[in-house]
């Protein structure tokens, strides 16, 4: 092999090393941008969620309700984050849906929205069933506060839970987001 060859294969090799280690970089700072997130877990719920800081806990309940039942609220908001996460859970007698379809079971139970969903405008729907739950994900316009948000509705076994995050609309891909609700697991 002469010179200009074993250069030209010791510049190769200099590259792929470089790309290997700039990959492994990346990698990692993608990792290292939630490393800090911490597992909330509901075991009367029987579901766990990764969210970037403690939740604050609160009663409260829905105007709207027939039943005039209470849920329980938890907010997850940083001061220096432009996201805001929300957990909502609430149970129901499975039996009063009973005789329903299971794609009708969800429109029928009662729902804890949050205030600035009401003032939302929809923008789209998709809902999921599977064998032992009912998922809705919703993406809405929040035009008044110049946010957007995503819910996650579940329905399962007599639990309702929603998991909520609103963020400002100019961000086109919400990471944090995707990361929150990816991270939901029923237990």
């Amino acid at each position: 092999m002469n010179t200009e060859n074993r250069n030209l294969t010791n510049n190769i090799r200099w590259k792929v090393i470089y790309l290997f280690l700039f990959l492994i970089f990346i990698s990692s700072c993608s990792y290292l941008k939630y490393h800090s997130w911490q597992d909330f877990e509901n075991t009367k719920l029987g579901f766990s969620i990764k969210v970037p800081e403690k939740p604050r806990h609160f009663t409260m309940s829905s105007d709207f309700s027939l039943s005039n039942q209470s849920f329980d609220q938890w907010t997850i908001e940083k001061s220096d984050s432009k996201y805001q996460f929300f957990i909502l859970t609430s149970e129901y007698d499975p039996d009063q849906f009973s005789e329903l379809m299971v794609g009708e079971q969800l429109d029928k139970v009662d729902r804890p929205n949050l205030g600035f969903l009401k003032d939302g405008v929809e923008l789209s729907k998709n809902r999921v069933i599977e064998n032992d739950f009912i998922m809705e994900e919703q993406h809405w316009d929040l035009a008044k506060k110049r946010e957007k948000a995503i819910t996650q509705t579940y329905l399962r076994a007599g639990r309702l839970i929603q998991l909520i995050c609103v963020y400002p609309a100019n961000i086109q891909k919400p990471d944090r987001a995707n990361y929150f609700f990816s991270s939901f697991q029923f237990k």
